[in-house]
């Protein structure tokens, strides 16, 4: 039960972050990070877009949205400017990738 509402917090949250629908798949991780809402996990699932396009909806909280590849990342991550949950997210991304 716990993992399932953790699913549907998790496409809830991709509703209400992005304005799209989310069939979350196998999950990668669970990670802690802090914020300036507080220190908390994240769980992180490989995710299909079934409906919408990702957009951004609370333009006061972020400024932009792009696409990036596993190598953009890594190079934000040395550049320190990947958030430390996802950066964490990597290592286990990284096992997927050929």
């Amino acid at each position: 039960k716990y993992n399932e509402t953790l699913r549907e917090f998790n496409e809830s949250e991709a509703f209400e972050e992005l304005g799209i629908r989310i069939k979350t798949g196998k999950k990668l991780g669970a990670y802690r990070t802090s914020s300036p809402e507080g220190d908390f996990m994240t769980h992180t699932y490989f995710s299909e877009i079934i409906e919408g396009e990702p957009c951004i909806m609370e333009p006061k909280k972020h400024r932009k949205f792009g696409w990036y590849s596993y190598n953009d990342l890594i190079t934000f991550r040395t550049r320190g400017l990947l958030v430390p949950n996802l950066s964490a997210a990597l290592v286990g991304l990284s096992r997927y990738l050929s």
